[in-house]
């Protein structure tokens, strides 16, 4: 699995910048950089990271959405889920969270936990990060577990028993499973899928200097996320191919030169770097 060198992000960030990139949240998303540096956040609670993932630029909405997750989470009595059995427990305390928050419908693409909070739909990883706290309320420890595509949990005493939180009865044993192996993340990482969802969303929308710096948070927080590496190196070849069309060459070539710096091998960006390269020369 390649990574890019660490020295190439202080690269990368400074040479965006000069390409006209428009960073949402800055100081936020700083802050939750400073503090995953080990995996770990001790600044930001799971849920506030997912929302700072998901865009909100203001301290006090993350702790205004603190507040009323904290207020919606006390409705549910976690000390009879404390007197059962780990996997008890986490199995009543899955069924309370769909009772009292998780009212809406599965989305696929509905990873905001704002939506979930107000009745709204929820994704895998909304779910999630909702559950996660309650169990972290309760006292109940949780690993992180992903594949292509999705992420659930297990019990950190019994690892055998995997939880899905979109479900009301998700909680089963762990299966053996063909093809990709799930693997463990740590909480910064899981952080990191919501970047990488919201730069999806805005590679759909052409909004590529934001998708970039969405998929660039993205890979920092998880150096292993290979869909995030990708879909990083794609948004820089198509806002230089948007850019080249809007007749914009050396911003395009600036673009293409990043990719290369963070990739030299990938083949879109090679073609069109040789592009770049004859137009100039038939000019």
């Amino acid at each position: 699995m390649r990574q890019f060198p660490s020295f190439l992000w202080l690269f990368f960030a400074a040479a965006l910048a000069g390409a006209g990139n428009a960073r949402g949240a800055e100081d936020l998303t700083g802050r939750l950089l400073a503090d995953a540096r080990d995996g770990v956040f001790d600044q930001f609670t799971l849920p506030a990271a997912a929302l700072v993932a998901c865009g909100v630029k203001e301290a006090s909405d993350v702790a205004a959405f603190e507040l009323e997750l904290a207020r919606r989470l006390t409705k549910i009595d976690c000390r009879q889920a404390r007197r059962l059995s780990p996997r008890d427990g986490a199995e009543l305390l899955l069924r309370e969270l769909h009772r009292e928050i998780l009212t809406g419908r599965y989305e696929e693409s509905a990873s905001d936990p704002r939506l979930a909070l107000a009745g709204g739909p929820y994704n895998c990883l909304s779910a999630l990060v909702m559950y996660a706290d309650l169990c972290r309320l309760t006292g109940i420890d949780l690993e992180f577990r992903a594949v292509p595509g999705h992420v659930y949990c297990r019990l950190a005493s019994q690892a055998q028993w995997r939880i899905e939180p979109t479900r009301r009865d998700g909680l089963s044993r762990e299966l053996d499973i063909t093809g990709e192996a799930p693997r463990g993340i740590s909480a910064a990482e899981l952080a990191g899928r919501f970047f990488y969802n919201r730069g999806v969303e805005q590679l759909t929308r052409r909004e590529f200097a934001a998708a970039v710096e969405s998929l660039r948070v993205a890979c920092l927080l998880d150096e292993r996320d290979e869909d995030a590496r990708a879909n990083l190196l794609a948004g820089l070849n198509n806002w230089a191919i948007a850019l080249w069309r809007d007749e914009q060459p050396a911003a395009a070539q600036r673009l293409i030169e990043i990719g290369l710096a963070l990739d030299p091998h990938h083949p879109p960006l090679k073609a069109n770097a040789e592009l770049v390269r004859r137009a100039g020369q038939s000019r």
